[in-house]
């Protein structure tokens, strides 16, 4: 606290985003036999429970969430050596990621010079310089930035789950297959027959996989064929666009 002002709300959610944080991991015994053990251990008379439980669980270390996010954007460019552009074919959740980290970065580059303090090496350390000083010489800006940490930090777990959990695939609107020209399909779901795009696009781990047509079966994997694709659809007349 300073100056009469409660920081600890700011420094949640600044941990949020640059400490790594302790999970309780649970797992089995490594034999029965330890089990047997502990049950016929003449000094006890049941099985001790406090015991059971500090045997059969660990700790383990979850990365901070800025950390989580440079790993996950790492892992997609090593995915992708070798193919193409990595920003044309990069998931729309982790083009998010790359956008919030930019934006954080360019933030503490003018915030903390734009204050008089040299930036430390990592943008966790510059977030912590930069609350530190806000939380002794700013008093009366420690409600906003507590809300400006949160919301990073709110954003930096939405984009790590959407990688997580993987983008649905999509289908481009107005644009017709290349190959047989057809421009719409009717699909048979639990609701009934609907009418779609025939140009399909899904992902894997985080990357487009490939665009599939699905009226005549052609495919643009990911890479240079894609390339291909979206020239050709460039010179058709009709604007194409991402349709869920």
């Amino acid at each position: 606290m300073s100056g009469g002002v409660d920081s600890s709300a700011l420094w949640v959610e600044v941990d949020r985003i640059t400490k790594p944080t302790q999970r309780r991991v649970d797992r089995e015994p490594e034999s029965a036999d330890w089990l047997a053990g502990l049950a016929d251990d003449p000094t006890l008379l049941v099985c001790d429970v406090a015991a059971y439980r500090a045997a059969t669980a660990s700790w383990g270390e979850v990365p901070s969430l800025w950390r989580q996010a440079e790993l996950a954007l790492q892992t997609g460019r090593e995915q992708q050596e070798g193919g193409g552009s990595p920003l044309a074919q990069r998931s729309p959740a982790d083009l998010d990621l790359m956008e919030l980290l930019l934006t954080i970065r360019e933030s503490m580059a003018w915030q903390l010079p734009g204050r008089g303090i040299t930036p430390r090496d990592g943008i966790p350390a510059q977030i912590r310089q930069l609350a530190a000083h806000v939380t002794t010489n700013e008093p009366q800006h420690v409600a906003w930035w507590t809300y400006r940490f949160g919301q990073w930090a709110r954003m930096l777990g939405t984009y790590l789950r959407a990688i997580d959990v993987g983008p649905k695939p999509v289908r481009l609107r107005n644009a017709p297959c290349p190959v047989c020209r057809t421009r719409q399909v009717t699909l048979e779901t639990d609701l009934g027959e609907i009418v779609v795009p025939p140009i399909l696009i899904d992902f894997e781990n985080g990357w487009i996989r490939a665009a599939t047509c699905t009226a005549c079966s052609a495919v643009w994997w990911r890479g240079n064929e894609l390339g291909e694709l979206a020239t050709l659809l460039e010179r058709s007349d009709t604007p194409t666009q991402a349709a869920c």
